[in-house]
């Protein structure tokens, strides 16, 4: 009961905040938690509990199109992290390859920057796809991890 009691006690409390920043409470609720949505003077429509953006579409199409891409998305992320995985056990194959030679290969401190760089770039435009509901974030996001992966994969070789 207060785990209840709480949570609506949360959801006033950010929609007041919401009000106060300019926010305008729509007519629509959130599709997770059913909480009405509010349109910031940005344009940008989120749902205040869940904290997340939402985008509101005009017809059943719009709303499969924009699924598809975020479907997509996740796809691709999992491949990128199944990737990654792959890329990982082929470096430690070669490297353990290397020190049987006698050879021990190591980067040099630029190109190990620009590796962790890189890394760091790819989770942080993961995280951005997993929060938001753009359809064209998510798109333009995805095409830039598959670059970057490629990138990746060319200074570890």
């Amino acid at each position: 009961m207060n785990e209840k009691k709480d949570n609506k006690d949360l959801a006033v409390k950010r929609s007041a905040e919401a009000l106060l920043k300019g926010a305008k409470m729509l007519g629509y609720a959130c599709p997770v938690c059913h909480n009405p949505l509010y349109e910031y003077p940005s344009k940008q429509v989120r749902c205040v509990v869940c904290d997340k953006e939402v985008k509101i579409v005009s017809s059943e199409e719009e709303a499969k199109k924009i699924e598809t891409l975020y479907n997509e998305a996740l796809k691709d992320k999992e491949e990128n992290k199944s990737f990654e995985e792959q890329d990982l056990m082929r470096r430690k194959e070669k490297d353990t390859r290397e020190k049987k030679k006698g050879k021990e290969s190591k980067p040099s401190k630029e190109i190990e920057q620009a590796i962790q760089n890189i890394e760091k770039k790819i989770l942080e435009l993961t995280e951005k796809i997993q929060v938001t509901m753009d359809y064209e974030e998510i798109l333009k996001a995805t095409l830039v991890i598959k670059k970057l992966v490629k990138t990746l994969k060319e200074l570890r070789d």
